[in-house]
């Protein structure tokens, strides 16, 4: 009706060029808003984080640091020391071409009952991957994932020798604070890679209006 006021609502179903006009003659517009769904969810690239015991330990010397003592590293990992630990020098060449000249000696087996000592501390944000570059300080050992509550939930399952190079993948299937350390004694480390799986990061719709 001529002169009377009206609130309506349409929809586009695509993205496009668009024109709001007129098919009768002139109206008048007073306020135009147009709201635009939000689109998929848009994958974030995957984080990787990297200890490098030859690039980024300090060299320490076996009773250094004390049981329960830490240090973080790369604003990532967390050493776990205990008195045992050392990082001392060790020259080894990986399958995959990977370098190293130094490693993190664990000493002992990972004590969840003295605050995990014996181990490495990382924090993910989702599911992750991580990838060990070890040699075994004896026959039959491995590496193990233990949860914040001390439990074992990995650990790697390879017929170990001493004094053997491996490289190991791992994994963690949601966020949380887990520890790598070593269930059946002393294991070198050499590196270590924690790979998050990429997130999906939802887009907020816009809205765009002209009053």
């Amino acid at each position: 009706v001529k002169n009377s006021l009206y609130i309506t609502e349409l929809a586009v179903d695509a993205a496009g060029t668009y024109y709001l006009g007129v098919p009768d003659g002139s109206n008048y517009l007073f306020k135009l808003e147009v709201a635009e769904a939000a689109p998929a969810a848009v994958p974030a690239e995957p984080v990787s984080y990297v200890l490098d015991a030859t690039a980024d330990l300090p060299a320490t010397e076996q009773g250094a640091k004390a049981d329960g003592e830490s240090e973080t590293f790369k604003d990532y990992f967390t050493v776990m020391y205990s008195a045992k630990n050392k990082i001392d020098g060790s020259n080894k060449t990986f399958d995959d071409g990977y370098t190293a000249t130094q490693r993190l000696n664990f000493g002992g087996k990972t004590a969840p009952d003295k605050g995990m000592i014996n181990s490495v501390m990382f924090k993910t944000e989702g599911a992750a991957n991580v990838k060990l570059w070890w040699v075994s300080g004896g026959d039959g050992r491995q590496f193990a994932i233990y949860n914040d509550a001390g439990e074992i939930l990995v650990k790697t399952e390879v017929e170990s020798v001493k004094n053997s190079l491996y490289i190991t993948e791992l994994a963690v299937d949601a966020a949380g604070t887990y520890y790598l350390g070593v269930p059946d004694g002393s294991n070198y480390l050499f590196k270590l890679e924690v790979a998050e799986a990429a997130a999906e990061v939802p887009a907020e719709p816009q809205t765009y209006i002209l009053d």
